[in-house]
């Protein structure tokens, strides 16, 4: 299963485990058998909280809690999805990510996996502080597609098993992808597909094509000059013929 978030729309502050570190931009809070991942993830995330917001021209005015749960029981039980399958070991809110213990991952993922995830938490945070609005109205192929393509969980395995013997009338289409639940999402390859559009744009267009169609979903005219019909369908064309 290629998926492994999922959304938290309203942040928890009512945090159980000790704040362990913090630095300029996190605080990490997580049980004291926990505090090893500690160094790798402060690395992993102040290197790309630079470059995405830089990306995203986007600044916080309060650092992000990082939450690092023990096990997978213990996490879904916090997001409120205790029947959640294990696949799922990630959420996001504003100013705050939550994760399972990259050392106690669970069933599906890894370690690399998990330090993978916690990127891709970080974008859907970004995102959230940049809009106005916060995910509301942003494309879930948008959303899932720009975190999974730049945390680079989007591997040349994921393509070849994903879009083989692909044709136009089994790929999912964006409209599709966007009215998905999250475990259809992922049932579909949702977040493959959605990270090749992503993939697609910003080798044609650049990250700032991504920045500005983030703020201005439907705004793909004036961005792209080009309707989101035609656009869709040379992401399919192009999809189809790399196969």
């Amino acid at each position: 299963m290629a998926a492994e978030e999922i959304e938290v729309s309203k942040p928890n502050k009512n945090i159980k485990y000790n704040l362990q570190f913090s630095n300029e931009y996190f605080n990490f809070y997580l049980e004291d058998k926990d505090t090893s991942v500690i160094t790798n993830l402060a690395k992993t995330l102040n290197a790309n909280y630079v470059q995405l917001t830089t990306i995203m021209k986007a600044k916080f005015s309060e650092k992000i809690d990082v939450i690092i749960y023990p096990d997978i029981n213990s996490f879904h039980k916090a997001i409120n999805l205790e029947s959640a399958p294990d696949w799922v070991v990630g959420a996001a809110g504003k100013n705050e990510l939550k994760m399972v213990s990259p050392i106690n991952p669970g069933t599906v993922h890894n370690y690399e996996s998990l330090m993978k995830a916690i990127v891709h938490e970080l974008c859907h945070t970004v995102v959230i502080d940049m809009r106005e609005q916060g995910r509301v109205g942003l494309p879930k192929w948008l959303d899932e597609g720009f975190a999974f393509y730049y945390a680079k969980q989007l591997t040349e395995k994921d393509k070849e098993m994903s879009f083989a013997n692909l044709t136009k009338t089994n790929v999912p289409t964006w409209d599709t992808l966007d009215k998905a639940g999250t475990l259809e999402f992922g049932n579909i390859n949702g977040y493959v597909f959605s990270a090749s559009i992503v993939e697609f744009l910003v080798n044609k267009y650049g990250y700032e094509s991504i920045r500005k169609l983030i703020l201005n979903p439907s705004d793909f005219v004036n961005i792209f000059g080009m309707t989101q019909t035609k656009l869709e369908n040379g992401w399919m064309n192009k999809l189809i013929k790399a196969k």
